[in-house]
């Protein structure tokens, strides 16, 4: 289990060390079901989005398989917007509370 919460801390550390310092953020590592953690998360931080990358599965194999971001997209309490490739953070500038969600390392909060 040390392993891998290293691995996750070293994979949040990678993604914040490419945010402009501009940009205030808070990590968070949390234990549990990915989807409810992340939803917790953002209903305790105030999130208005949540940012998910999307593993680009077909159509018939997400609703077969069902996914952490679609369990997220269902529950959250804000807005949850997917991408397919690593979004460029240089373009985020907008003064809302982002929770950019990792679910197989952990969560960053990142605050424009």
């Amino acid at each position: 289990m040390e392993a891998l919460r290293a691995q996750g801390q070293a994979v949040v550390i990678a993604a914040v060390g490419q945010l402009p310092a501009s940009i205030q953020y808070a990590t968070a590592m949390r234990e549990g079901s990915p989807a409810i953690e992340i939803v917790e998360y953002a209903r305790q931080c105030g999130a208005d989005y949540i940012v998910m990358g999307s593993r680009g599965r077909g159509r018939l194999s997400q609703f077969v398989l069902g996914s952490t971001t679609q369990a997220v997209a269902r529950d959250a309490p804000c807005p949850v917007v997917t991408v397919s490739h690593v979004p460029s953070v240089a373009a985020v500038s907008t003064g809302a509370r982002v929770v950019s969600a990792m679910p197989s390392a952990g969560l960053a909060s990142v605050e424009s």
